[in-house]
């Protein structure tokens, strides 16, 4: 890949204002999801994906979820946050969270797969969320093949195995981390720990036989 120069933030008129940005790399292209504004209140348009070959310039690859098209009744309706794409076994299997204000569902978490990058998918989780109440489902595979689920509920993050590419859930989910709550009663907001409050947006990689977990909190 070529050498290149940048200053953030890259403004782009292809690209609006996103957040919780992630970026695949196929051979010399890069692929770029998010969350779509608006973030709270307003019609969520759904999962959009961009491409690059320089980080730089980037074009519009069109919704991968298009929140116009779910039916009215589907627990996926609003508020697509936080979508990941992960490659294994061939496929693309893109993880999103969302709900359904008007049927009261909370945020949850769904899987589509796709044959290319770019689409169609198709969302496995179509009856019923892949795991209720949580959030950021984060992909993961090991060097043994075997592929496992992160995804945070509110104060904990926590994993399962999940076989690909049916996107079935299989064993027992097991606690990776949770918020610190030390120091609660103090109060003293200097001896309060920084993710005392939840945590969320967990993103795991394995270099030279360690595992390292990412997360967000606030």
């Amino acid at each position: 890949m070529p050498d290149f120069e940048y200053c953030n933030p890259i403004r782009t008129k292809v690209i609006p204002s996103i957040r919780d940005p992630q970026i695949v790399r196929l051979d010399d292209r890069y692929y770029l999801t998010g969350t779509l504004p608006p973030y709270w209140e307003g019609p969520n348009p759904g999962v959009r994906l961009w491409s690059s070959d320089d980080l730089l310039n980037w074009e519009d690859e069109g919704l991968l979820i298009d929140a116009a098209a779910v039916p009215d009744d589907a627990w996926y309706k609003e508020r697509f946050w936080a979508p990941e794409i992960h490659v294994a076994r061939g496929m693309y299997f893109l993880t999103f969270n969302c709900r359904n204000a008007r049927d009261r569902f909370p945020h949850s978490v769904g899987i589509a797969r796709a044959s290319d990058i770019r689409g169609p998918y198709e969302i496995i989780s179509l009856d019923a969320p892949l795991i209720e109440r949580a959030n950021d489902a984060h992909l993961f595979t090991d060097d043994d093949g075997r592929h496992y689920i992160a995804y945070a509920s509110y104060f904990f993050i926590c994993a399962q195995e999940i076989r690909l590419p049916e996107c079935r859930l299989t064993g027992r989910p097991w606690l990776m981390s949770r918020n610190d709550t030390t120091g609660w009663d103090s109060g003293n907001i200097d001896t309060v720990p920084w993710d005392r409050v939840g945590v969320e947006g967990p993103f795991m990689i394995k270099r030279r036989g360690k595992y390292y977990l990412w997360y967000s909190s606030w």
